[in-house]
C-alpha cells in the first residue's frame, strides 16, 4: 500500500494564488483597454479601435482583442459595430500587420498596446495553465489516496 502524505492545503493554497493572479493580470487589461480609449477622449477623436476584454466566469478565462469600430447611421441614430480583429492561433500578440490600415499616429499607439497586451494575453495563458496542473493533481492523488 502507498500513502501519498502530501498537504493538499499546499494545492489549494497554490490554486488560490494563482487564481488572485489571473484576477489581478484581468484587471489590468481592462484598465489598458480603458486607458486606450481615454487617449481618443482627450484628443477629442474617435478611435478607429478598441480594446475589448471578455471574461467567461464559466471557463475561468479572459480573452483581450483588438477590434475595428464602424459606425453606421439607423433612424438618425449611430451605432458603433465592432469588428472583431484575426490575431491568428497559437500566438498571443497581433501582428504589426493588423494596424497596417490605421492613422500612423493612432498605429503607433496600438502597437505600444500591443505589446503590453501579449504580455498579458501569455501571463493569463500560463496561469490557467498552472491552474489546471494543479486541479488535475488534486484529483490524481485523491484518487490514489483512495486505492488501498
Amino acid at each position: 500500500m502507498i500513502s501519498l502524505n502530501l498537504d493538499l492545503a499546499h494545492l489549494d493554497n497554490a490554486l488560490g494564488a494563482l487564481d488572485d493572479d489571473f484576477r489581478a493580470l484581468t484587471d489590468e487589461a481592462k484598465r489598458l483597454a480603458f486607458e486606450f480609449l481615454q487617449i481618443g477622449a482627450e484628443k477629442k477623436v474617435i478611435l478607429p479601435l478598441v480594446i475589448t476584454v471578455t471574461e467567461d466566469k464559466r471557463f475561468c478565462s479572459t480573452s483581450i482583442r483588438w477590434s475595428l469600430v464602424e459606425y453606421t447611421f439607423s433612424k438618425g441614430k449611430r451605432k458603433a459595430l465592432h469588428k472583431r480583429l484575426r490575431k491568428g492561433r497559437d500566438t498571443h500578440k497581433y501582428s504589426e500587420s493588423t494596424f497596417a490600415g490605421i492613422d500612423p499616429e493612432f498605429r503607433s499607439v496600438a502597437l505600444i498596446y500591443e505589446e503590453k497586451l501579449a504580455v498579458l494575453r501569455y501571463a493569463l495563458a500560463r496561469n490557467r495553465a498552472a491552474a489546471t496542473l494543479i486541479v488535475v493533481t488534486k484529483k490524481g492523488i485523491a484518487r490514489m489516496d483512495g486505492v488501498h
